[in-house]
């Protein structure tokens, strides 16, 4: 799992990640941090972990205005204003994946349905935001893909119900 902020204090750009150290710290090591360092020219970052939780926080007027300014992603708290991109929008299919495969590392799962009404149980995958209109923007990438889904619970669950869908999103989409 994993979630992001950005943030200007004064003269002072900071952008932080978050996630699970059980599952994350490898990744955020040997792949986010050496990429964002060579990217934007950063030559640290700090990071703290308590129990299972893991922070990195750099330092980057670079790597803040591409978050904020090209993206469009408001600084502060946004887990209810941010929008897929316009950008990766109107941008080819491709990238629409790659972005939704990021959305469902970080928001998503797949679990056993397993009430009674049903003969057995079977798969689902589940993105689960707080963000309505995210989520319509992420059934759309799906629609596109060729993808049937469902917007479920209060407009807060994004499904893939079918063992055949759930079987194409892994194959398209993959994890």
């Amino acid at each position: 799992s994993g979630d992001g902020c950005t943030n200007k204090y004064g003269r002072h750009y900071q952008i932080g990640f978050a996630g699970d150290k059980r599952y994350d710290i490898e990744y955020y090591n040997n792949k986010i941090i050496p990429i964002v360092k060579k990217l934007f020219n950063i030559q640290s970052c700090y990071s703290r972990t308590r129990e299972n939780g893991m922070w990195f926080n750099f330092h980057s007027k670079s790597l803040f205005e591409l978050l904020t300014i090209r993206f469009q992603m408001p600084a502060g708290v946004k887990f209810d204003k941010v929008l897929v991109p316009k950008e990766i929008m109107n941008g080819n299919v491709k990238h629409k994946i790659a972005f939704l495969r990021g959305v469902f590392d970080t928001d998503g799962c797949v679990f056993f349905d397993k009430r009674k009404p049903y003969k057995e149980p079977y798969m689902r995958v589940d993105i689960t935001m707080y963000n309505i209109p995210i989520l319509t923007q992420l059934r759309q990438i799906l629609t596109e893909a060729g993808i049937p889904s469902n917007v479920l619970g209060n407009g807060k669950h994004l499904h893939v119900t079918s063992k055949k869908d759930v079987r194409k999103f892994f194959e398209i989409v993959g994890s």
